[in-house]
């Protein structure tokens, strides 16, 4: 047996098992409800950026996930980010005109953002990670960080912090089971927040950027 047979078989008795626990419930009367989640910022306030000249060189996500979700989060970060940036934006594992191969870790030093500038074609780049919080609660929280580095002067232009924070429902009660979120489900939603936020600063300073004329 392949292991993708495996894994597809191993797919199929844990659905199986959910369909019974789910019809369990049902009998039993007892409510299905998943946790919320609740985010949190470390910069409230919007900050404009200028990426209005320039190629972004968007670096994968570091953080403990699977390949496969490596590759999602490299597909939301793709989708918002070609909204922001006018030239082109691209991938690092897609990147073929660089000189620099080595993996590039979100704590970079100015040695290696100025190795960056010499050896490739970019003007920006977009770092970010995940990092699971060691909460007294029963509950997950995902830390993600974002940071985006000028390579032409060796800057970092922006940066913001976001929690997504897992909690039980208020409406949940003694008979109501509730399903946890994945660790992936947190950081999507964690991401996804510092990406619309990077957004609006990018736009609003080309909107400021247009009116003014200059």
């Amino acid at each position: 047996m392949t292991s993708a047979t495996m894994k597809r078989t191993h797919l199929n008795v844990n659905g199986y098992y959910f369909l019974l626990f789910l019809g369990l419930c049902s009998c039993t009367g007892c409510d299905i409800e998943r946790t919320e989640i609740e985010l949190s910022k470390s910069n409230r306030q919007l900050q404009v950026v200028d990426v209005t000249i320039g190629k972004c060189l968007v670096n994968t996500l570091q953080g403990d996930i699977t390949e496969d979700s490596e590759v999602r989060f490299a597909d939301l970060m793709l989708k918002h980010l070609r909204e922001v940036f006018p030239d082109s934006v691209v991938y690092i594992k897609s990147a073929t005109n660089m000189q620099y191969r080595e993996p590039i870790p979100f704590e970079i030093s100015d040695g290696l953002l100025k190795e960056l500038r010499k050896t490739t074609t970019y003007t920006y780049l977009f770092n970010v990670r995940a990092i699971e919080w060691n909460s007294e609660s029963s509950y997950s929280q995902m830390q993600v960080d974002i940071v985006v580095f000028d390579l032409d002067t060796g800057n970092a232009i922006y940066s913001q912090q976001v929690v997504a924070s897992e909690y039980e429902p208020e409406s949940s009660s003694n008979n109501t089971f509730v399903f946890d979120r994945s660790s992936d489900n947190l950081i999507k939603n964690a991401l996804q927040s510092g990406l619309r936020d990077f957004k609006r600063g990018a736009k609003k300073f080309k909107s400021a950027k247009y009116s003014t004329g200059k």
